[in-house]
């Protein structure tokens, strides 16, 4: 029983930024926006901008994504590749597409940032749904670990452990494959986003998991530093 609620568990991270999610590779160009993590911001666009230009949005961002794809570099890694294309470009691929569509780009990165967040608020809903499961800590801790190890590699990131015991599991990122993404491509500005996302994500484990960070490359730090505690221990230590 308990493996099974493993293997559901572990499909939490699809949708998250901590993944190792399938291939979205081939296709045609509207085919690279339906397999990225954005594939719901097309319905979005049409209900805020109307019919027209939400629909010119979309096939704007499908050229704009097409282009990108044609010149990424993947680093001969997987792990980056499915990065870029499930997150990475498609993200700069609708900044770039509703800035071309006389949305400011104020306007944009409140929309986009929008959206990811209703990204990792179904991902976390569906993690506060598995807190409930006995040995919860030890799960996370096997679960993040899991994703760091194949979805995360060294060429995209420069991950230093810290801490992995029964009361925490830490680490500190010095390098970042979406800051330096996001920062080629003109837009360092959309990292932000990407890392709040993290922080809605990981709130659906508390009281159980605490998630803190209390710096990120993206706000101006030498690197970002993960932490997730156990809650459990956590608030028997506060109230001894």
């Amino acid at each position: 029983m308990i493996w099974f609620f493993l293997c559901k568990f572990t499909k939490v991270l699809k949708n998250t930024r901590f993944s190792h999610f399938k291939d979205n590779i081939g296709g045609n160009i509207m085919d690279n926006l339906k397999k990225s993590n954005l594939s719901f911001i097309k319905k979005d666009c049409i209900t805020k901008f109307g019919l027209a230009a939400g629909t010119r949005i979309y096939i704007d961002a499908s050229i704009i994504l097409a282009e990108l794809l044609e010149d990424a570099d993947f680093r001969n890694s997987k792990a980056v590749e499915k990065h870029m294309r499930g997150f990475i470009l498609p993200e700069i691929t609708y900044y770039r597409a509703l800035q071309k569509n006389e949305i400011g780009k104020e306007k944009a990165f409140q929309f986009l940032d929008d959206e990811i967040q209703k990204r990792a608020q179904k991902s976390s809903r569906v993690f506060g749904a598995f807190k409930r499961l006995p040995w919860f800590f030890s799960i996370v801790k096997w679960v993040i670990k899991k994703a760091m190890a194949y979805g995360f590699p060294k060429e995209g990131w420069n991950t230093e452990w810290k801490a992995d015991n029964k009361n925490e599991l830490a680490m500190n990122m010095h390098s970042c494959l979406y800051m330096e993404s996001f920062t080629k491509y003109g837009c360092p500005e959309l990292c932000k986003a990407s890392c709040d996302s993290d922080v809605t994500t990981f709130r659906g484990m508390e009281p159980k998991v605490i998630f803190e960070r209390t710096q990120t490359i993206s706000a101006g730090a030498d690197y970002c530093n993960f932490r997730f505690l156990n809650g459990k221990r956590l608030n028997k230590f506060r109230f001894v």
